[in-house]
C-alpha cells in the first residue's frame, strides 16, 4: 500500500540515518547530496529511535523500535509536554517494528521543540488503543530538525499546529462520516500503472461538519495525484459533530484515504 517509490525512499533513509549507538543528547544529522537526502535522528537506550528525513523534497518522520505488527497501519498517540495531543494511524514499515507518520510536518515541528515525547502505540485492529507507551526525552537543540525542514522547504511554524485536533477514534459508532468522501482513482496513477496508494489530508472542521481548508499532508507517490484526488473528494464529505466523540467546529481533522485499482 505504501507504494514502491516511497518504500525505496524509506529504505535509503533508514540505512543512511541508523545511529551506530544510542545518543540521547542531540540530533545526529547526516547530509547526502548525491541522494538528495538530509536526516536528523536520535536513538535511545530503550531501543527506540526517531528519524526525521527529507528525500528529494519529501518529508518523512519514522519511529523505530516497536513491537512488530502485521497490519497496514497501527494506532499511535503523540504528545509533547502534554500539549496538543494527537491520535491517528501511522503506517507500518516492514514487519511493523517501525512506523511512518501521516502528518510528518506537524510531528517534525512538535519534535523540534524539545521536551518529553509521550508515544503510545497499539496493534492494528477495529478498536484502536495504546497498549504500550514510551516517554522519550527530545533534545533541546532544534538545529538538526530545522535543517531537515529547510531541505524540504517546510516552514518551522504553522498556526494550524496549535489548534485542537479531533480524536476521531474516540467516537463510539461505526463511522464518523455522515457523508463519506469518495475519491476517484487519479488518471496520473492509472496511466503510470500504479495500482495502489494513499493520501493523508488535514482539514478544519466546519460548522456543518464539512472539511474546510484541506491540505495534503502525505501521499504515497507525489507524481500519482492521490493527494489532490483526496482533497477534491473531501469537499462534499461531512463528519459527525458533538456528542460523545464527535468533532467540534474549528478543530483539525485528519483523513487517510487508500486507493486501489478495481
Amino acid at each position: 500500500m505504501l507504494g514502491g517509490l516511497l518504500l525505496s525512499l524509506i529504505a535509503a533513509i533508514v540505512t543512511l540515518s541508523a545511529p551506530v549507538q544510542a545518543s540521547e543528547e542531540d540530533w545526529d544529522v547526516v547530509v547526502d547530496p548525491a541522494r538528495r537526502l538530509t536526516t536528523a535522528s536520535i536513538a535511545y537506550s530503550s531501543g527506540q529511535s526517531i528519524i526525521v528525513a527529507c528525500r528529494a523534497g519529501d518529508l518523512n518522520v519514522i519511529v523505530r523500535g516497536l513491537d512488530p505488527d502485521a497490519g497496514l497501519s497501527r494506532y499511535a498517540e503523540v504528545t509533547v509536554d502534554q500539549l496538543h495531543p494527537d491520535a491517528q494511524n501511522w503506517f507500518n514499515l516492514g514487519d511493523g517494528a517501525a512506523v511512518l507518520s501521516g502528518t510528518p510536518a506537524f510531528h517534525a515541528r512538535r519534535f523540534r521543540t524539545g521536551g518529553v515525547l509521550e508515544f503510545g502505540v497499539g496493534p492494528s485492529g477495529l478498536h484502536p488503543r495504546a497498549t504500550k507507551r514510551f516517554a522519550l526525552d527530545l533534545p533541546d537543540g532544534f538545529e538538526g530538525v530545522d535543517q531537515v525542514l529547510a531541505a524540504c522547504g517546510v516552514p518551522l511554524s504553522d498556526p494550524r499546529d496549535s489548534i485542537s485536533r479531533w480524536n476521531s477514534f474516540a467516537f463510539p459508532g461505526d463511522t464518523v462520516w455522515i457523508r463519506m468522501a469518495r475519491p476517484e482513482y487519479p488518471e496520473a496513477a492509472a496511466a503510470a500503472g500504479i495500482e495502489t496508494g494513499f493520501a493523508v489530508s488535514s482539514c478544519i472542521v466546519g460548522p456543518q461538519g464539512e472539511p474546510l481548508e484541506c491540505r495534503v499532508e502525505k501521499e504515497s507517490d507525489p507524481r500519482a495525484g492521490f493527494g489532490s484526488a483526496a482533497v477534491r473528494s473531501l469537499r462534499s464529505a461531512r463528519v459527525v459533530l458533538g456528542g460523545e466523540g464527535g468533532a467540534t467546529p474549528g478543530q483539525v481533522m485528519v483523513a487517510t484515504m487508500r486507493f486501489r485499482v478495481e
